[in-house]
């Protein structure tokens, strides 16, 4: 990959949606402001200025070609509960299992390909529930993002998007699948491998793996 397509892929990916989010709270605190709602406008402008922080942070490590900093410290998890919090959004819940330390590169397809599925799903899918699931399971990490939205039309464009959270999963061995019904919403499947052993309990999480093949 070249540093050109690199760079369009991260700040399509990191700075767009974030960005998207800096000009919705701009305008949530402009009408606050103008209906007499200083208390609410004061927490959407504390707000707006920490997703200002954040996108400048995502802007360093991108030019510096560096680990995404939601993640340095905090982990996967922790990392897409903050990026469900900064949408503010009630349609979205997550479902993480117990993750073992994972390798870096598998992380940061993982958290990226999540920020992608969410930003399209809020954004484009008109969905009222969103779901995300992460789960270790043997030989890798499983992660489905679904949504009870529009789903896919007959023959969909490819755009950046799905090109990238495509691109991203094979770059560390993994696959990405899709599941959709016009009408019946979307499923994003994702297998990352890495080389821990990890044997979970029956259940949910050998579940979300068969879907995933």
């Amino acid at each position: 990959m070249s540093e050109k397509e690199r760079l369009r892929r991260e700040l399509h990916d990191g700075l767009g949606p974030l960005l998207t989010m800096l000009a919705l709270r701009a305008g949530a605190a402009r009408a606050q402001l103008v209906n007499g709602r200083l208390a609410d406008a004061d927490a959407t402008l504390a707000q707006l200025q920490s997703d200002v922080a954040v996108a400048a942070a995502e802007l360093r490590a991108v030019l510096g070609d560096t680990r995404i900093p939601r993640l340095a410290g905090t982990g996967l998890a922790e990392a897409v509960r903050d990026q469900m919090a900064r949408h503010g959004d009630g349609r979205m819940v997550l479902r993480a299992g117990d993750l073992p330390p994972l390798p870096a590169d598998v992380e940061e397809a993982a958290f990226r390909i999540v920020c992608e599925a969410l930003h399209n799903a809020a954004r484009h899918a008109g969905a009222s529930r969103i779901k995300v699931s992460l789960e270790a399971v043997p030989g890798g990490l499983a992660v489905l993002v679904a949504d009870d939205g529009t789903g896919l039309p007959p023959e969909p464009r490819q755009g950046l998007g799905l090109r990238s959270m495509r691109t991203r999963a094979e770059q560390v061995g993994g696959r990405l699948t899709l599941s959709s019904a016009p009408g019946d919403g979307l499923a994003v499947r994702v297998f990352l491998p890495f080389s821990h052993t990890y044997r979970p309990a029956r259940g949910p999480a050998s579940a979300l793996l068969s879907t995933a093949d």
